[in-house]
Protein backbone atom coordinates (compact mmCIF):
# COMPACT_ATOMS: atom_id res chain seq x y z
CA UNK A 1 0.00 0.00 0.00
CA UNK A 2 0.76 3.55 -0.38
CA UNK A 3 1.82 5.44 2.85
CA UNK A 4 1.18 9.14 3.10
CA UNK A 5 1.33 12.09 5.40
CA UNK A 6 0.32 16.14 4.65
CA UNK A 7 1.90 19.13 5.69
CA UNK A 8 -0.15 22.53 5.27
CA UNK A 9 2.09 25.70 5.07
CA UNK A 10 2.51 28.53 2.99
CA UNK A 11 -1.34 28.48 1.78
CA UNK A 12 -0.43 25.24 0.24
CA UNK A 13 -0.58 21.41 1.49
CA UNK A 14 2.20 18.98 0.90
CA UNK A 15 1.31 15.44 0.56
CA UNK A 16 4.11 13.01 1.41
CA UNK A 17 4.07 9.46 0.28
CA UNK A 18 5.72 6.03 -0.32
CA UNK A 19 5.47 4.65 -3.93
CA UNK A 20 6.84 2.16 -5.55
CA UNK A 21 8.88 2.45 -8.99
CA UNK A 22 7.87 -0.94 -10.49
CA UNK A 23 4.56 -2.06 -9.26
CA UNK A 24 4.74 -5.71 -7.35
CA UNK A 25 7.10 -6.43 -4.49
CA UNK A 26 10.28 -5.98 -6.23
CA UNK A 27 9.59 -2.01 -6.78
CA UNK A 28 11.86 0.25 -4.94
CA UNK A 29 9.82 2.39 -2.47
CA UNK A 30 10.80 5.98 -3.11
CA UNK A 31 9.27 9.25 -1.22
CA UNK A 32 7.23 11.49 -3.89
CA UNK A 33 5.36 14.81 -3.01
CA UNK A 34 2.70 16.24 -4.68
CA UNK A 35 1.26 20.09 -3.99
CA UNK A 36 -2.58 21.55 -3.80
CA UNK A 37 -3.94 24.65 -3.10
CA UNK A 38 -6.62 23.79 -1.25
CA UNK A 39 -6.75 20.33 0.74
CA UNK A 40 -9.36 18.78 -1.33
CA UNK A 41 -7.02 19.01 -4.51
CA UNK A 42 -6.64 18.77 -6.81
CA UNK A 43 -2.70 17.59 -6.38
CA UNK A 44 -0.12 17.62 -8.74
CA UNK A 45 2.65 15.24 -8.12
CA UNK A 46 6.06 15.86 -8.45
CA UNK A 47 7.87 14.84 -11.64
CA UNK A 48 10.36 12.13 -9.73
CA UNK A 49 10.59 11.53 -6.30
CA UNK A 50 11.67 14.02 -3.54
CA UNK A 51 14.00 11.31 -1.95
CA UNK A 52 15.73 8.28 -3.88
CA UNK A 53 17.42 5.66 -2.06
CA UNK A 54 21.56 6.08 -2.02
CA UNK A 55 21.81 2.04 -2.55
CA UNK A 56 19.94 -0.17 -5.37
CA UNK A 57 17.75 -2.35 -2.87
CA UNK A 58 17.08 0.07 -0.64
CA UNK A 59 13.51 0.83 0.95
CA UNK A 60 12.47 4.26 1.89
CA UNK A 61 8.76 4.68 3.22
CA UNK A 62 7.00 6.44 6.41
CA UNK A 63 7.16 9.73 5.45
CA UNK A 64 6.29 12.18 8.09
CA UNK A 65 6.85 16.12 7.59
CA UNK A 66 7.10 18.63 9.92
CA UNK A 67 7.51 22.63 9.49
CA UNK A 68 11.43 23.89 10.55
CA UNK A 69 12.40 25.27 13.48
CA UNK A 70 12.64 28.28 11.90
CA UNK A 71 9.52 27.98 10.34
CA UNK A 72 10.72 28.37 6.83
CA UNK A 73 10.73 24.80 5.65
CA UNK A 74 10.10 21.69 5.50
CA UNK A 75 11.51 18.81 7.68
CA UNK A 76 11.21 15.29 6.52
CA UNK A 77 11.28 12.15 8.24
CA UNK A 78 11.02 8.61 6.85
CA UNK A 79 12.48 5.38 7.40
CA UNK A 80 15.43 3.48 5.05
CA UNK A 81 15.05 -0.33 4.88
CA UNK A 82 18.69 -1.81 3.28
CA UNK A 83 17.55 -5.71 3.04
CA UNK A 84 20.55 -6.48 1.10
CA UNK A 85 23.82 -6.31 3.49
CA UNK A 86 23.70 -8.57 6.72
CA UNK A 87 22.52 -8.06 9.68
CA UNK A 88 20.11 -5.92 7.59
CA UNK A 89 20.42 -1.82 7.97
CA UNK A 90 17.35 -0.24 9.55
CA UNK A 91 17.47 3.98 9.96
CA UNK A 92 15.06 6.62 10.53
CA UNK A 93 16.46 9.70 8.62
CA UNK A 94 16.11 13.54 8.13
CA UNK A 95 16.25 15.24 4.62
CA UNK A 96 15.34 19.03 4.94
CA UNK A 97 13.98 21.58 1.90
CA UNK A 98 14.04 25.21 2.62
CA UNK A 99 12.59 26.34 -1.14
CA UNK A 100 9.15 24.77 -0.89
CA UNK A 101 10.48 20.98 -1.57
CA UNK A 102 12.09 21.90 -4.45
CA UNK A 103 15.30 20.96 -3.84
CA UNK A 104 16.36 18.43 -0.79
CA UNK A 105 19.33 18.28 1.83
CA UNK A 106 21.66 14.86 1.94
CA UNK A 107 19.54 12.40 4.48
CA UNK A 108 21.16 12.05 7.91
CA UNK A 109 20.42 9.07 9.72
CA UNK A 110 19.16 10.55 13.20
CA UNK A 111 18.39 6.49 14.48
CA UNK A 112 20.11 3.22 13.00
CA UNK A 113 19.41 -0.65 14.17
CA UNK A 114 21.83 -1.83 16.29
CA UNK A 115 22.33 -5.40 17.82
CA UNK A 116 19.54 -4.59 20.46
CA UNK A 117 16.83 -2.70 17.78
CA UNK A 118 16.99 -4.43 14.60
CA UNK A 119 14.71 -2.30 12.60
CA UNK A 120 12.35 1.34 13.48
CA UNK A 121 9.25 2.51 11.90
CA UNK A 122 8.61 6.02 12.20
CA UNK A 123 4.92 6.48 13.82
CA UNK A 124 4.74 10.21 14.15
CA UNK A 125 7.07 13.59 14.23
CA UNK A 126 5.85 16.24 16.27
CA UNK A 127 7.53 20.07 16.53
CA UNK A 128 6.60 21.41 20.26
CA UNK A 129 8.19 24.67 21.37
CA UNK A 130 11.92 24.24 21.11
CA UNK A 131 11.82 20.64 20.67
CA UNK A 132 10.98 17.51 18.49
CA UNK A 133 8.93 14.27 19.68
CA UNK A 134 9.98 11.40 17.83
CA UNK A 135 7.70 8.45 17.94
CA UNK A 136 8.82 4.45 16.84
CA UNK A 137 8.18 1.74 16.55
CA UNK A 138 11.24 -0.35 17.53
CA UNK A 139 11.36 -3.91 16.42
CA UNK A 140 13.95 -5.66 18.68
CA UNK A 141 16.39 -8.36 17.76
CA UNK A 142 14.38 -11.06 19.98
CA UNK A 143 10.94 -10.68 18.24
CA UNK A 144 9.35 -7.61 20.04
CA UNK A 145 8.16 -4.55 19.16
CA UNK A 146 7.26 -1.20 21.51
CA UNK A 147 6.21 2.29 20.77
CA UNK A 148 9.09 4.14 21.77
CA UNK A 149 9.53 8.06 22.56
CA UNK A 150 12.51 10.22 22.05
CA UNK A 151 13.58 13.62 22.11
CA UNK A 152 15.60 16.63 20.23
CA UNK A 153 16.53 20.31 20.12
CA UNK A 154 18.05 20.24 16.85
CA UNK A 155 15.77 17.59 15.40
CA UNK A 156 19.01 15.37 14.50
CA UNK A 157 20.27 14.38 18.27
CA UNK A 158 17.51 12.05 19.51
CA UNK A 159 17.70 11.30 23.71
CA UNK A 160 15.00 8.66 24.70
CA UNK A 161 12.66 9.90 27.24
CA UNK A 162 12.70 8.33 30.30
CA UNK A 163 9.72 6.51 29.90
CA UNK A 164 11.12 5.54 26.47
CA UNK A 165 8.61 2.37 25.57
CA UNK A 166 4.67 3.27 25.90
CA UNK A 167 3.66 -0.70 26.00
CA UNK A 168 5.31 -0.77 29.39
CA UNK A 169 3.22 2.30 30.84
CA UNK A 170 0.55 1.41 29.08
CA UNK A 171 -2.25 0.52 31.03
CA UNK A 172 -0.23 -0.32 34.18
CA UNK A 173 -2.53 -0.35 37.45
CA UNK A 174 -6.15 -1.28 35.19
CA UNK A 175 -7.42 -4.58 35.83
CA UNK A 176 -7.07 -6.92 33.39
Amino acid sequence: GVQTCALPIYGRVYLFYSGRENPGRDGVRQIGMAVADHPQGPFVKTEKPVIVPKHPGSHLDDPIPIMSADGRGIDLYFRQADHQPLPPNYAICLSRSTDNGQTWSSSVDVLRSDAEIRAYETAEVARIADRVLLVTFDHSSDGGCKTAFRLSKDGVNFTECPDLYLDDHLCRGWDA
